[in-house]
């Protein structure tokens, strides 16, 4: 996954970053929220960032979806 984005291939990236396994889920999220918000997709990128921060309250990546959710709603 983030080969793909490092060869500058988000919607590859993106698929990559879904298809991680359970133990990921929340990583997984944080990473395509801040692919949509490259993207420009705000409100897909919204939504994903929710995702991770409603359901995965004890995530260590939280934090991090609340400052990128913060930068995009400005």
């Amino acid at each position: 996954a983030y080969t793909e984005l490092a060869l500058e291939h988000p919607d590859k990236a993106e698929a990559a970053f879904r298809d991680l396994g359970d133990p990921f889920k929340d990583l997984s999220l944080l990473e395509r929220g801040r692919i949509y918000a490259g993207q420009g997709k705000v409100e897909e990128a919204r939504k994903t960032l929710n995702d991770l921060i409603n359901n995965y309250a004890d995530s260590p990546w939280v934090a991090a979806a609340e400052e990128l959710k913060g930068r995009i709603s400005q």
